[in-house]
């Protein structure tokens, strides 16, 4: 294996130049860690640091600080590139969101509008609003950024963090419509055994996913969760 050359270590452009010797490997899947703009440090503190990616501050770009290319527009074309260079390697890409919450620090987004609710409260603070006054605005702006990864990007999959924090009390079949096309969710033993692991019950993970998916659940996939939770 060629060394990844030192300025393209931890980059996208570096992640994209192991794609032949991780399919040569017999990897079939690559999953990222959150990549939106995200706290440098997941507790605000000054010298603090982590590449965690878990306090999300913006939903729509790739985080400038993962680029090799830092001009303008560089960052979106590199990690379209690096998704590219998976995809020729015929591999898949899936990308974790966060949905149920943004950083504590540096975090503006409720000056903008009705984003977060005093309704519910999660480990985190005030719930993203999905449910009440304004919540349709919210719950758009969240599709959007969703179908953003998933069309412009070419994304395979989204691992959604945390979905039992996606808290949605109003009179609907879900937190999330649908915005103009159908969207694939793909699950499996792991992603449930995780789920579990976390500390939901079976039918805690039933409860959250109805909340998120128009519709009833395809029968496959509760009895994928039951035969794990056995």
């Amino acid at each position: 294996m060629t060394d990844i050359p030192a300025q393209y270590q931890g980059t996208y452009k570096g992640a994209g130049l192991l794609a032949p010797y991780l399919k040569a490997a017999g990897v079939t899947t690559i999953e990222l860690l959150p990549v939106h703009e995200t706290n440098a440090s997941e507790t605000g503190r000054a010298g603090a640091t982590n590449a965690w990616g878990y306090m999300t501050l913006s939903f729509f770009a790739p985080n400038r600080r993962y680029a090799a290319d830092k001009s303008r527009g560089g960052p979106t074309r590199e990690f379209k590139e690096m998704v590219r260079a998976f995809h020729d390697a015929g591999m898949e890409v899936y990308l974790d969101v966060v949905y149920n919450h943004l950083g504590p620090s540096g975090n503006y987004l409720g000056v903008f509008g009705p984003y977060f609710t005093r309704a519910h409260h999660t480990p985190w603070g005030e719930a993203v609003n999905y449910d009440h006054d304004g919540s349709k605005q919210v719950r758009a702006f969240v599709i959007d950024s969703a179908l953003r990864w998933l069309r412009d990007f070419h994304i395979d999959a989204l691992r959604l963090d945390a979905i039992h924090e996606i808290r949605d009390d109003a009179e609907r079949s879900s937190a999330v419509e649908s915005r103009g096309g159908a969207l694939t969710v793909r699950f499996t033993a792991e992603s449930v055994r995780g789920a579990l692991d976390a500390g939901l019950s079976a039918d805690e993970l039933v409860e959250a996913l109805e909340r998120f998916t128009p519709g009833p659940l395809p029968s496959a996939l509760t009895v994928l969760i039951d035969d794990v939770a056995r």
